[in-house]
């Protein structure tokens, strides 16, 4: 039987050292006739390997194809030498040293750009031209399949509860243990807006009036914005229009100089408000 020999790439940190770690793999080629080196390739649903094409999920990238007299063990790791050599087809499009790689057709690769939401199967070496061989570095998770790296972001592809800390996780996310979400600091403007998206807790030093917009509260989150006077105090703040206070008092903030004030919310997007939850004043 003919089986595959796929590269991809494991980073190990030991001792604050970076650690590059090859896994071979050994897949059965089934009945593809048309797998070369350097293709990347997908698993079907019998467990032999065909040709990745755009969109695909890819396991690796063939580095040779061996004749085994009997089945091979599934995992072979070597714990260094990697070689940064491997070389992949580039698709219809030029690639330039640098870009993150993803499918495209028949086997081939495409920078990220070319396909945003593709599976990232590694990142180019040097400049090359469509349809020629490029050099890569292989980056693709494979140890058991349950994340997925989709251009920037990485996801769980089993459904489930992730833990943190413990085997028995009993929530979506269930961490046993401190999180810790770093404040953001930001510039004073007399306008400003605050992305969310920045950190769950952000802070200001008023060195003047301002006018505040919120952007990109997510429906049940909570945020913390941490409001300061500056030396010289009694600097105001007008508050969003999508702010929503209880009984519709709006607070008062201290304008003592050098002081600071802590206003808690909880975005609902029942009614796309941000709620005031909590008031904690001249500190």
């Amino acid at each position: 039987m003919r089986y595959l020999t796929i590269f991809a790439i494991l980073i190990i940190c030991l001792c604050a050292r970076p650690v590059f770690a090859v896994d071979v793999i050994k897949y059965p080629v089934g009945a593809a006739t048309d797998l070369d080196a350097g293709a990347v390739v997908k698993v079907t649903g019998d467990n032999t390997i065909a040709l990745c094409d755009e969109g695909d999920e890819p396991v690796g990238v063939i580095t040779a194809i061996i004749v085994y007299p009997s089945d091979p063990d599934s995992y072979l790791v070597q714990a260094e030498g990697l070689d940064p050599g491997l070389e992949i087809v580039a698709g219809a499009s030029n690639v330039t040293a640098g870009d993150k790689l993803v499918p495209a057709n028949g086997g081939t690769i495409q920078p990220l750009s070319d396909d945003p939401d593709g599976h990232i199967v590694g990142v180019a070496l040097k400049d090359g031209v469509a349809g020629d061989k490029i050099r890569a570095i292989i980056n693709i998770g494979i140890a058991d399949g349950d994340w997925q790296i989709s251009g920037n972001d990485m996801y769980s592809l089993p459904t489930g509860n992730v833990g943190i800390g413990t085997t028995s996780p009993q929530h979506a996310l269930d961490v046993d243990g401190a999180i810790y979400s770093r404040r953001n600091a930001l510039t004073y403007n007399a306008n400003i807006t605050i992305d969310w998206n920045n950190g769950n807790i952000q802070s200001v030093i008023l060195t003047g009036n301002t006018t505040l917009t919120f952007t990109n509260g997510q429906d049940g989150g909570e945020y913390t914005l941490i409001i300061k006077q500056d030396d010289t105090g009694n600097r105001t703040v007008t508050w969003p229009a999508d702010v929503r206070w209880s009984n519709g008092t709006t607070v008062t903030l201290t304008t003592t100089a050098n002081k600071t004030d802590y206003i808690g919310f909880i975005y609902t997007g029942i009614d796309s408000k941000y709620d005031v939850i909590a008031e904690k004043l001249n500190f």
